[in-house]
């Protein structure tokens, strides 16, 4: 038998449970349709290429995260050489980045980024040795394809292009 003790224990238990469970700030607090995350959807899924590198993106929990990892392949072995990941920013009302690297001479990356049509247009600032202002491009030309051009912004606000590269979804 159940002491009373035991018993109001239990009761007031499934109470707050039941209460948690059913408060608006328990739920998500947006859905799929509206998270602004869900134009990076087309990043996430397969690895993707360019050359002796790869790329892999991945919803983080809630999908209000986009994961991601960069590899080198070096002797046929991938080398995971950045990860981070890209975010919603409530306060600011923008999606925001940080990834950090090794051996490329950026130690942090720090994106805010918008979609425009095909493209994800990203402001980047690095740090390391290699520390600047940038302008990133990912123009997607179909679902498994896309144009990545970095631009370096001066001082003056110019823009010139410093790499480029084809992106394919394997």
């Amino acid at each position: 038998m159940i002491s009373r003790k035991t018993w109001i224990v239990l009761v007031m238990t499934a109470v707050a449970l039941t209460a948690f469970a059913v408060q608006p700030w328990a739920q998500d607090s947006e859905s799929d349709d509206a998270n602004p995350l869900a134009p990076c959807e087309r990043l996430v899924g397969g690895k993707w290429y360019s050359d002796q590198n790869y790329q892999v993106f991945e919803w983080g929990i809630g999908k209000k995260s986009v994961n991601g990892k960069s590899y080198w392949v070096v002797d046929g072995e991938p080398k995971l050489v950045g990860e981070g990941f890209f975010f919603w920013h409530p306060g600011d009302e923008a999606i925001r980045g940080y990834f950090t690297g090794t051996e490329m001479g950026i130690d942090l990356f720090e994106y805010s980024l918008k979609w425009e049509g095909d493209s994800m247009i990203a402001d980047l600032t690095t740090y390391g040795s290699m520390a600047g202002d940038f302008e990133e491009i990912w123009e997607f030309t179909n679902d498994s394809t896309f144009e990545w051009t970095l631009n370096q912004i001066a001082a003056d606000g110019t823009k010139s292009k410093m790499m480029g590269s084809t992106y394919t979804r394997r």
